[in-house]
Order: C-alpha cells, then sequence, then structure tokens
C-alpha cells in the first residue's frame, strides 16, 4: 500500500504533468487556425506591421491583432514598437522551423494538398 505522501506525490507530478502538456498544446492552438497559419508564413518572410498583415490575409486589424495576441501569448511572435506602428515578428528561428515542418508534414500527410497549393500557386516544386 502507498503512503499519504507518495499518494499525493503522484497527484503533483501528475498535475505538474498535465500543466506541461497544456503548454505545448497552447503553441499548437496557436498555430491551429488557417489565418493564424497564414500569419506565420508571412512573419516567416520577415517583420511586418500589423496594418501590412492584415492586409496580406483580407482581415481587420482588430481580427488580426486577436490572432497575433493569440500567438504572442504561445511565445510564437515578439513585437517591435516604432512610434505608434507595432511591428511583429516570429520569436526566434526555431518557430520558422516548426512553422517549415508543420506546413511539410502537412504537404506530405494531408490528401490534397498538393492540389489546392497547384491551384494557389500554379505549377511549382512543392509547397
Amino acid at each position: 500500500m502507498e503512503e499519504p505522501g507518495q499518494i499525493m506525490g503522484g497527484m503533483a507530478d501528475r498535475a505538474a504533468k498535465d500543466a506541461l502538456y497544456e503548454g505545448f498544446a497552447e503553441v499548437a492552438r496557436a498555430l491551429a487556425s488557417g489565418r493564424r497559419a497564414e500569419i506565420a508564413d508571412l512573419l516567416a518572410q520577415g517583420e511586418r506591421p500589423v496594418e501590412e498583415i492584415a492586409g496580406e490575409i483580407g482581415q481587420s486589424v482588430a481580427n488580426t491583432s486577436h490572432h497575433l495576441r493569440a500567438m504572442a501569448r504561445a511565445g510564437l511572435v515578439a513585437t517591435r514598437r516604432d512610434g505608434t506602428r507595432i511591428f511583429y515578428r516570429l520569436s526566434s528561428d526555431r518557430v520558422g522551423e516548426l512553422w517549415a515542418a508543420l506546413r511539410d508534414v502537412a504537404a506530405g500527410h494531408v490528401a490534397g494538398l498538393e492540389q489546392l497549393a497547384r491551384a494557389y500557386l500554379g505549377e511549382r516544386d512543392g509547397i
């Protein structure tokens, strides 16, 4: 039979493990939107102000800011202020690598993705 401390230790370990995996899931949720994936793709190309991002993804500045805040909470984007403008960038090269890996996995495993990419991008070598 377990001692009471062992039971509590196990529950504490479970809570810590749950919190750890929730942290991983927060990053996944931050990219679990087509718009946020598009933002990640744009920012992988370089820093941009929110107004430019909004124009590129066809959303209002308010909606785009909402997506960027969710991505920032997950640690995926960082900001820089220049006067009244806020510029966004991926927070690290690792985030860019994550985006590239997600795109590559999707290209290899999501049925019809290559056809969708060709319809959007035209004939190219891969996504």
